[in-house]
């Protein structure tokens, strides 16, 4: 079986996804329509949603609770700590994405300490999202080797300098 959903978005966010590499528009519609594919019927039933809470220098260790968070490190470098896992050093740019509200903590470096963009996550749904149940519970993504990534980043670093 297949479908198409059309949505609209604003003529602005719509001329920057089409700039954005890897990221495909079906109909490419002056009005800023965009046919969606399968996905589109999880999201019916689910409204991801994320709010930044934090940007700027941290300099001191943090710890974060039971929501889902995504966290951009742009410069420094911080220790990532998970209860019953190896610490992970955090050197270079890089995106951290825990869908589904593992608590953990970051050590910054004390010295530099480490330049981050970070929001609570909120996949929707429920009873719970299938995506964010299909998801693992800690992605991490350093953009050197993400590079599709950069031009997302970088909105986060405008709006929130």
């Amino acid at each position: 079986m297949s479908f198409t959903t059309s949505v609209r978005v604003a003529p602005q966010l719509y001329e920057r996804l089409r700039s954005i590499e890897g990221v495909r528009i079906i109909a490419d519609r002056p009005i800023g329509e965009v046919e969606m594919d399968h996905f589109a019927a999880l999201f019916a039933h689910a409204a991801p949603t994320a709010r930044t809470f934090f940007t700027g220098n941290l300099c001191q260790t943090e710890d974060f609770g039971d929501a889902g968070h995504l966290h951009l490190m742009q410069a420094g470098a911080l220790r990532l700590v998970l209860a019953g896992q190896d610490d992970l050093v955090i050197d270079e740019p890089t995106l951290l994405f825990l869908p589904r509200g593992r608590p953990h903590r970051f050590v910054a470096d004390a010295e530099r300490g480490a330049d981050l963009a970070c929001a609570t996550v909120d996949l929707g749904g429920r009873f719970g999202n299938p995506i964010a149940h299909g998801l693992p519970e800690l992605i991490v993504m350093p953009l050197s080797r993400h590079p599709v990534l950069v031009p997302t980043c970088a909105l986060v670093r405008r709006q929130h300098p």
